[in-house]
């Protein structure tokens, strides 16, 4: 059962390099400070690196408001 997200939620963004590509990440967090969704950009759109990302980002965040542990 997906556990909802309330309309207003702490989140934080930070950027990141990795293997040259710059990305920016936003995390979001239940009430509770579990991360709840995360949010992934390459910067390129249309490229294939930002594709992917922004796609396992949403893998990521639909496992986790599924009851997935973050570490999993």
């Amino acid at each position: 059962m997906r556990e909802k997200l309330p309309n207003r939620r702490d989140n934080e963004t930070c950027d990141f390099t990795c293997d040259g590509v710059r990305f920016t990440a936003t995390i979001a967090r239940y009430a509770d400070g579990r991360v709840a969704e995360l949010f992934l950009d390459a910067g390129k759109a249309g490229a294939s690196v930002d594709t992917a990302a922004r796609d396992a980002a949403v893998v990521l965040s639909l496992a986790l408001q599924h009851g997935v542990d973050v570490g999993t």
